[in-house]
């Protein structure tokens, strides 16, 4: 087996390679700006999340919360802007929500314990079921009324990327920046490899956990404030099953559900290739709901191929000790 196919990250590159060559090729609608436009504003909130994601994902967590959390922060920015609040401050207000939530689920992984998938499986549907009660007597659009510096958020172009795709890429650079250079970074890698090792060595784990949740539930408030401007409402539905896309997406990049692995350039490629596999349904007018089939064929065979990396790692290490 080659290098270039021990990596999931690496396989996943050729095939968005390939897959927007097809795209390209056969669509006459592909390279339109009308559809440019469509796949800018699917991958930078999703994106966005995806690189919070990753971190979970190296330090061998995840969170099911955070389209509940991207919902409930673009609601809580809504209501602000919707009573008068100025947008900065709205904005701020969101963020800090989404950070106190992301809080809330490192308390229960880190300090009470409880397993990561029931945590945040609980703060989902608690977060969901807060959206639905916030918008109850909302119409379709729920809140709307925004000022024009807000909406600009997304609805600006510089350079023919849309403003919101320009904060993905500048917060890909800066998360690369922080797990490759700084000490966090060798922290969360050390930890998702192995936790006990970690605390052997006097690391504060419970301060990587609460870091990494944090992060997510920010990442995740943001991507719902630039959502939100983008629509120029907040609604039920912001934010609703993006979660499973986002594990799908980091885990067809190259993370690990074990923990230990994954990089920036992973999530990235990742949120790429899921993004235009949804448009090629538009684009070839498939029907809708074979998305979710491919989506869910997708992440069996990413937890495979990982499942089969690791093993063909633990037989690499018999071999070598012996």
């Amino acid at each position: 087996m080659t290098r270039l196919f021990q990596s999931s990250r690496d396989v996943s590159t050729l095939l968005l390679a390939l897959l927007a060559a097809i795209l390209a090729l056969t669509s006459p609608y592909f390279l339109t700006s009308g559809n440019l436009d469509s796949v800018q504003i699917v991958i930078a909130p999703n994106g966005i999340i995806a690189l919070g994601m990753m971190v979970l994902l190296i330090c061998g967590l995840f969170d099911l919360s955070v389209g509940s959390s991207m919902g409930l922060s673009g609601i809580v920015c809504a209501i602000l802007l919707s009573v008068g609040v100025p947008a900065p401050l709205a904005i701020l207000a969101a963020l800090i929500f989404g950070c106190a939530f992301g809080a809330i689920n490192g308390f229960l992984v880190a300090t009470l314990e409880v397993n990561p998938l029931i945590a945040t499986l609980g703060t989902m549907f608690v977060g969901r079921g807060s959206v639905e009660t916030l918008v109850a007597h909302q119409s379709l659009t729920g809140f709307t009324g925004f000022p024009e510096n807000f909406i600009a958020l997304g609805s600006i172009k510089l350079g023919g990327i849309y403003l919101m795709l320009w904060v993905f890429i500048l917060l890909a650079i800066g998360v690369h920046l922080g797990i490759t250079r700084f000490s966090w970074g060798r922290q969360i890698f050390f930890y998702g490899s192995n936790p006990e090792a970690a605390r052997s060595y006097g690391f504060s784990t419970k301060r990587v956990v609460y870091a990494a949740y944090c992060l997510s539930g920010t990442l995740a408030a943001l991507a719902g404030v630039l959502m939100t401007a983008r629509i120029e409402g907040a609604n039920r539905y912001l934010g609703a099953g993006v979660e499973l896309e986002i594990i799908i997406a980091c885990l067809i990049g190259g993370a690990s559900t074990s923990g230990g692995r994954g990089t920036v350039w992973g999530a990235v490629v990742g949120t790429l290739l899921i993004a235009l596999t949804r448009n090629s349904f538009n684009l070839y007018e498939l029907p809708a709901q074979w998305q979710r089939v491919v989506l869910g064929l997708v992440l069996i065979g990413a937890v495979v191929w990982d499942a089969g990396l690791r093993a063909a790692k633990r037989r690499s290490a018999l071999r070598l000790a012996v």
